[in-house]
């Protein structure tokens, strides 16, 4: 006799959630906090101000060929605020300086120099002109700017065309328009400075700006975090949150890897140039998370969670999307739209509030390896795309749906209670694929190869369903087992379809595996009630 035990199993199934619920209610707390966003130490921001400097200037000009400016290096080391001889071991140091004026435009230039020099634990401010900057260097190599600090200056610190120069720990407060600007300026380190409230750019390397490195910083509420517009740049480990945009690449060949970008009015990271590699970030908690709308690009190893709209949005030619997990994004995953020859593999995509992926008007595109699980919506919906392949991925808890397409190849996937629709879509194959507790189903579909599949399908369902005239449709070689629905079914308006070599076996449930589930369900319950008594038992108030 068949039992229908459905509905008990569902009631167990709900006690376990209420369960588990209670213990994570009282778990210790993540990394976010109650409002849902990434929190850091707000004293990383606080600096103590200096009420007085050694040396104060109205401003500071040194060329070292003498043309212009107040002074050469050789004339300035005579005095008694510069020190050094302008070598490696021995630099030119000026220490201990205040420009705090509001009539120049710039407080402190160096120009035309080659020696080696330091400017170090300064204050430059107040500077509201119409392209006030704190510190400039045109056309110098070997300098070094250090543990200086910054306060309403349009332009805090600017190289023009500068070499092998180091910016390290300098502080900034309230920047006008950028804080730090490279333009045509090459193999510079840019390291350990804290930007908070930069009104336009925290860190902006202009186009022609090559080989520097960025790393370790820390930004906090700059419209835009850091701008790459150069070639061969190296962006690494720095913390960006409450940006409008945190990373924005319109250079090509960068290299951006493990930042943390949080907390992002509107995206944590944007890509709009070709081949760059973008690595092991951490993108959470932003309005979108990472959008590149341009090609060769290499999006690899990150962690995408938790953005408002979505984790990924991925446009054009020869991207890669690898090894990255997306994860409680509010809406979409990973959106792909106009896509010609992308590889999407071996990424996690679960637990987002819409779609998993949700791929538009592409071609050659290739999804492998990835695992697709409880997406709120659907796991997968591919519309108006061609001659994409679909090979060997997990999906799981949630419907697939090819939606006004033609050759897509969907094989050896694994499917686990992950319905599997095409509507209007023609000239598909769908082969050797594992479908548990899953089922085919073709709306309006046409001239389909359905082939050496694996099916076995729960409730009053078949294992291939065709409707609404889906016609000339090759159905052969699969092996189904189904309860009380059926193997393979078409309606009336289906024609021409060609259906043989198929195995169907109707599976019974016995009374054996029904005891079986229902000890196991209930030795679950039990066990989480015990750990959680346990855990309060222990609790310290």
């Amino acid at each position: 006799m068949r039992i229908n035990f459905k509905h008990t199993v569902l009631g167990l199934l709900v006690l376990n959630l209420v369960v588990i619920s209670f213990c994570l209610i009282n778990s210790p707390k993540s990394s976010l906090n109650m409002a849902g966003e990434y929190e850091i130490e707000q004293d990383e921001f606080i600096t103590d101000l200096k009420t007085s400097s050694t040396w104060n200037f109205t401003s500071l000009i040194i060329d070292d060929t003498g043309a212009t400016g107040n002074y050469t290096w050789s004339e300035a080391v005579a005095l008694p605020w510069c020190s050094g001889s302008g070598t490696e071991g021995s630099p030119y140091i000026i220490d201990d300086i205040a420009i705090q004026d509001q009539t120049t435009t710039c407080g402190l230039e160096i120009r035309n120099s080659n020696a080696h020099f330091l400017i170090n634990n300064s204050e430059f401010g107040y500077w509201v002109g119409q392209f006030g900057i704190g510190i400039k260097l045109t056309n110098c190599t070997n300098g070094k700017l250090a543990n200086n600090y910054f306060n309403r200056i349009n332009y805090s610190i600017y190289l023009d065309n500068c070499n092998s120069t180091n910016l390290i720990k300098n502080k900034f407060n309230a920047v006008w328009v950028n804080a730090i600007t490279l333009n045509n300026s090459h193999n510079n380190l840019i390291n350990q400075n804290i930007i908070p409230n930069s009104f336009e750019w925290g860190i902006s390397l202009i186009e022609g700006s090559t080989n520097n490195i960025i790393s370790g910083n820390i930004m906090n509420s700059n419209n835009w975090g850091i701008g790459v517009g150069g070639e061969n740049n190296e962006i690494s480990e720095n913390l960006l949150t409450y940006s409008d945009v945190g990373i924005m690449i319109y250079g090509n060949y960068n290299n951006i890897s493990d930042n943390d970008v949080l907390n992002s009015y509107y995206g944590g990271i944007e890509i709009s140039s070709s081949n760059n590699i973008i690595s092991g970030n951490t993108i959470n908690a932003n309005y979108c998370g990472l959008w590149n709308s341009g090609n060769n690009n290499l999006i690899i190893d990150n962690v995408i969670n938790q953005n408002e709209i979505f984790g990924i949005s991925s446009a054009y030619y020869n991207n890669s999307i690898i090894r990255n997990q997306i994860n409680e994004n509010i809406e979409d995953g990973l959106i792909l739209q106009e896509l010609n020859n992308n590889t999407i593999s071996d990424n996690t995509i679960s637990h987002n509030g819409k779609f998993g992926i949700h791929c538009e008007s592409s071609t050659d595109v290739l999804f492998k390896h990835n695992f697709i699980s409880r997406n709120e919506h659907q796991n997968l919906i591919i519309t108006s795309c061609h001659n994409l392949t679909i090979l060997g991925n997990t999906i799981e808890y949630q419907s697939c749906e090819v939606n006004l397409c033609s050759n897509i190849s969907i094989l050896a996937n694994t499917f686990k209670d992950a319905l599997l629709y095409l509507h209007h879509s023609n000239y598909n194959l769908i082969q050797g694929n594992t479908m548990s507790e899953n089922r085919v189903s073709l709306s309006d579909s046409s001239y389909n190869i359905i082939k050496s599949n694996i099916i076995s399908v729960d409730m009053k369902l078949y294992g291939i369903y065709l409707s609404t005239y889906s016609n000339n449709n090759t159905i052969t070689g699969n092996t189904i087992t189904y309860e009380q629905g059926g193997c393979i079914s078409e309606d009336e308006s289906c024609t021409g379809n060609t259906i043989e070599n198929n195995s169907c076996t109707q599976r019974i449930i016995s009374g054996f595996e029904i005891i079986v589930l229902f000890s196991s369900i209930c030795i679950t319950s039990v066990g989480l009630i015990f750990v959680c008594k346990k855990k309060f038992m222990f609790k310290k108030f």
